[in-house]
């Protein structure tokens, strides 16, 4: 089936990340590997032992299954204890909204969260803040002509044959929409998305990807601060909010071409195999004196960013244009049609895609993909109302 096909592209190998647990642990259902996990943080949590109880959490929330609401207090607990602050407010104010005054934790909760800065964490950006930041945002990419397609060998049949093609001038988000970004055209307009109104949104369960009805933009089932990506949001989602950006702002927001996006990601059409250039990733989060030269995703053998899921949008190096997580991040929607023989037969002046189709382009792979799927030229598709943890966007503007 078609959708299934594009939906193994955005899902990649998730499944590596559960060597989180140990080899006797992964035979065990994925709810008693995280009641051992939750019963561990406890303990380490009764002994103080802050740090473990945080790494007990993590694992724990990378199953992606359905957490108890008092995990939240725990993990934000933990959190607070080890410094962690903002996304210790993300987790205790979760566990608040869940069970509200009747938990069993409400007042310890609540006298943390009165701790902290209560216009941080999960407030999100005013109208007119969020107005001001997206448009301060927009880099101006010069126009020019490129070599469009996989210039390396070693991509599939769809990344050929390598055309020529002309870009006029253009801007290009900085980074992909965030979380406070979106949540400010919520508040404005009451918008739901379609994983609120359709049925949630694909998530991974421990053992393969299932469509979640809990799961959308804002319970995502992972903590995120007002920084991160947005996830879980459909083109179709993308639409309203570009439209409601353009009525507020007066600008012509919209997203990305596909030739826009890879021209913007490979510098102005270089050579390049990731938006950093040629060769594997160097350094590491945890390594300052070395300059970070990649952008977030999980699996990369030897790797590790110190990031769960999504990372706050600028966390790594931008490319030569000042673009941050062309590679890696979230996957982020095109404006183009999908169609596997369109290189043989696009214009060259400015190509919009195909008239027509049944999937759209998205592009940049995502957090848990390795090398195949990140490189620049990689094309993948889904429908146009398919919702992923993975799956975010990231706006253009014509000038």
């Amino acid at each position: 089936m078609p959708h299934l096909i594009a939906a193994v592209t955005i899902s990649c190998t998730f499944f590596l990340l559960l060597t989180a647990v140990t080899a006797g642990d992964e035979k065990l259902p994925v709810e008693a590997r995280m009641n051992k996990l939750i019963t561990s943080a406890k303990e380490n949590i009764v002994a103080e032992k802050w740090e473990d109880a945080v790494k007990d959490c993590e694992k724990a929330m990378r199953l992606g299954v359905k957490l108890p609401d008092k995990f939240y207090f725990h993990f934000g607990l933990a959190l607070f204890k080890t410094g962690d602050y903002e996304r210790s407010l993300i987790s205790l104010k979760r566990y608040l909204k869940l069970t509200g005054k009747n938990g069993k934790y409400y007042k310890k909760a609540l006298d943390l969260v009165n701790k902290f800065d209560d216009k941080q964490g999960e407030a999100g950006h005013t109208l007119k803040e969020a107005l001001t930041q997206i448009e301060n945002n927009m880099v101006l990419i010069k126009g020019g002509c490129f070599k469009m397609g996989n210039r390396f060998d070693d991509g599939n049949k769809d990344e050929k044959p390598v055309h020529k093609v002309c870009i006029d001038d253009f801007y290009l988000g900085k980074y992909e929409v965030t979380v406070g970004e979106f949540r400010a055209f919520v508040n404005d307009t009451g918008y739901r998305t379609e994983a609120e109104e359709k049925g949630g949104m694909h998530h991974w369960n421990g053992e393969e990807w299932e469509q979640k009805v809990d799961v959308y933009w804002d319970n995502t089932g992972f903590l995120q601060t007002e920084r991160q990506p947005v996830v879980g949001v459909s083109w179709n989602d993308a639409q309203e909010y570009i439209k409601w950006l353009n009525k507020k702002s007066g600008k012509s927001f919209r997203l990305s071409t596909e030739a826009e996006w890879e021209y913007a990601a490979r510098s102005r059409g270089k050579k390049h195999k990731y938006s950093w250039g040629n060769g594997e990733p160097s350094g590491s989060i945890a390594d300052e004196t070395t300059k970070r030269t990649f952008s977030r995703w999980q699996i990369w053998e030897g790797y590790d960013d110190g990031y769960l899921f999504t990372a706050p949008v600028g966390s790594f190096e931008a490319n030569k244009l000042g673009l941050y997580d062309m590679t890696g991040n979230v996957w982020e929607w095109c404006s183009d049609w999908y169609d596997k023989e369109y290189y043989k037969k696009s214009e060259k002046q400015n190509p919009l895609g195909p008239p027509s189709g049944i999937h759209r382009v998205n592009r940049g792979s995502c957090w848990h993909c390795g090398p195949e799927l990140n490189r620049v030229t990689f094309r993948s598709y889904i429908y146009a109302d398919y919702r992923f943890i993975t799956l975010g966007f990231r706006l253009a503007m014509t000038p």
